[in-house]
């Protein structure tokens, strides 16, 4: 097989929590390559290299056995080398169309009717590859999963030769994981070979030819995996590489007492958590009065049960101090008046609390001051203020090292504590086995079943 990029003895630490240091790399001509590596093992600043936004410091770069000099953009467009982010590459008020046949403008008297022939071109291209997106859509009117889908075919007709998929804040699962696996497959069908970066477990190591673990910005372990079935895949990237540093985590508890996880690989539709919930209790009430019991809004006033999305921490309101933020979700019976304003002796004591109880120094006074996990409690210890009885949490630990992971980890031992009760949602069982000491498996709502782990 021929050799079609190289990396060897890379440095880039100009982002010391994100550093690599001698790192090498080789991918051949149909190569799937899942590189997993926790977050501030380099994974991120490897991604920006790659994509040409930032140089190796030393190393070097070899693409198709040529030595590259001053690798950039430029220099990955000339080679077909097309990095996927989390930065789209779309132009969002312009139509799927438009996006992708943007390198051949029309200029025509039949521009119209060309335009139209175009239009049935694209849908047919997407028809085949089972994206069902309208040709004529803009953008804009896209999901983030619809958005991953086109960028992915966009590639595919520009003429990638090798196409990266940084995974590492877009967790897909479930559903939308198994298409885009289909996407990958097909493509890597017709000769492009792809490399995807994840911080975590997810199934698209499953369709890897070759698995990298990264940490501490060095190549850790490779090995090929034909042979290995989904479990040994994953206790491999779990314990090999952080084995000894989740253990200390304790992360699940007992089993007995452990968190509870919510599985659904059928629902799809992540806006309409509420929907998916009511139909949980409706069609296995016994199952729910026993292990969440809790009412769903619109039920009893605003019921006893809250939903902290995945994105919770990014909703933060920037333009309002930290404090602000805070009280926002107080409810009413704690505000000390009964026109819902809060005295500030009781915010005061609400401030404090959150700063004392999480060691946040006096001087941080802006969101964007945190750290990423404590960005992520703020997001939920909001609605904590409003005691809920149960709080579903998508994903909280997406996107954490592993000692933010222990902090988030006994916060939420925390709330369990206080007999709030805190249900992980996730379409990934693997991520649940890790946190949960028992999983609810359903199947669109219906025939939930208790899998102890």
């Amino acid at each position: 097989m021929k050799e079609i990029l190289r990396i060897q003895h890379g440095l880039q630490n100009d982002f010391p929590e994100e550093a690599l240091f001698d790192y090498n790399l080789e991918l051949y001509e149909g190569d799937i390559l899942y590189i997993q590596g926790n977050r501030g093992d380099g994974l991120r600043t490897l991604i920006k290299v790659l994509a040409g936004d930032i140089p190796l410091k030393s190393g070097t770069i070899y693409l198709w056995d040529k030595k590259t000099e001053d690798y950039s953009r430029n220099t990955a467009m000339q080679y077909r080398l097309c990095m996927i982010t989390g930065e789209t590459d779309m132009v969002m008020n312009m139509s799927v169309t438009d996006n992708l046949e943007a390198v051949h403008p029309v200029r025509s008297p039949l521009q119209l009717y060309i335009s139209y022939l175009k239009q049935r071109q694209v849908q047919r291209y997407l028809d085949a590859y089972g994206v069902h997106i309208s040709a004529g859509d803009a953008v804009f009117h896209l999901n983030r999963f619809e958005q991953m889908e086109l960028s992915i075919i966009k590639a595919q007709m520009h003429g990638a030769r090798l196409i990266g998929l940084d995974m590492t804040d877009n967790r897909y699962e479930g559903k939308e994981a198994e298409k885009i696996v289909s996407l990958i497959r097909k493509a890597n069908e017709e000769g492009i070979s792809f490399l995807i970066f994840s911080e975590s477990y997810s199934m698209f190591s499953e369709i890897a030819n070759r698995i990298q673990l990264l940490a501490e910005g060095r190549e850790q372990k490779e090995w090929y995996r034909p042979g290995d079935d989904r479990e040994r895949i994953r206790k491999r990237l779990r314990q090999d590489i952080y084995g000894k540093r989740m253990t200390s985590a304790g992360f699940r508890g007992d089993k007995e007492n452990g968190l509870l996880g919510l599985y659904d690989d059928e629902w799809e539709n992540r806006e309409e958590i509420w929907e998916y919930l009511r139909a949980v209790k409706e069609y296995n009430p016994e199952i729910w009065k026993q292990y969440i019991d809790a009412e769903l809004p619109g039920e009893k006033e605003q019921g006893t049960a809250v939903f902290v999305p995945m994105e919770a921490a990014k909703l933060l309101l920037s333009n309002l101090s930290l404090a602000d933020n805070i009280i926002l979700s107080v409810p009413e019976r704690v505000c000390g008046s009964k026109y819902g304003i809060i005295k500030k002796s009781i915010k005061d004591n609400i401030v404090r609390g959150f700063y004392e109880r999480f060691q946040i120094e006096n001087s941080v006074n802006r969101v964007e001051e945190l750290d990423l996990v404590h960005r992520k409690i703020l997001a939920i210890y909001r609605w904590e203020l409003a005691k809920p009885k149960v709080i579903f949490l998508e994903n909280p630990y997406n996107g954490l090292m592993v000692d933010e992971k222990k902090i988030m980890a006994d916060y939420l031992w925390e709330l369990e504590n206080k007999k709030i009760r805190v249900i992980l949602l996730s379409g990934s069982i693997e991520n649940l086995k890790e946190t949960c000491g028992k999983i609810l498996v359903t199947k669109n709502g219906k025939s939930a079943k208790i899998t102890t782990i």
